[in-house]
């Protein structure tokens, strides 16, 4: 199911040879969506569709020649909607907590999830999971 947040990457997105920033290399006149962000924030529900995101803000090595947004930081807040939320709080899903790990590398980055227990650190509770061969 596409989400408003989906269609949001979507239109972001750099890796698809028709993104507005690859066209906008190509043509002066097309104008690339949000070519000087520089920090970004969400604050929402657990479905945080973070593989779209990550397709947004890294690059495979043939996509390096395209000018890439620069991102300074990054906040993302994720909230229970329902008693069926709070009973499974949000993890960060192994192959995606890795490639995930590598973009922050030189970015600054605030992850929270919220439960009924208060807020905790969304990637530390990953790498949790990870050395205890949970998933997410």
């Amino acid at each position: 199911m596409q989400t408003p947040l989906s269609t949001f990457f979507n239109a972001l997105g750099e890796r698809e040879e028709h993104s507005c920033l690859a066209l906008a290399e190509q043509d002066s006149r097309i104008k690339p969506i949000l070519p000087l962000l520089e920090i970004f924030s969400y604050h929402g529900n657990y479905n945080f569709p973070w593989e779209e995101f990550l397709s947004v803000f890294t690059l495979s090595d043939e996509d390096k020649s395209i000018r890439t947004r620069p991102l300074k930081y990054i906040e993302v807040t994720c909230e229970p909607e329902s008693i069926e939320d709070q009973e499974r709080p949000p993890s960060i899903e192994p192959d995606v907590l890795r490639k995930l790990l590598v973009l922050l590398v030189d970015i600054d980055y605030y992850f929270e999830g919220i439960s009924e227990d208060g807020p905790f650190d969304l990637v530390a509770r990953s790498l949790e999971k990870v050395e205890h061969g949970q998933h997410a």
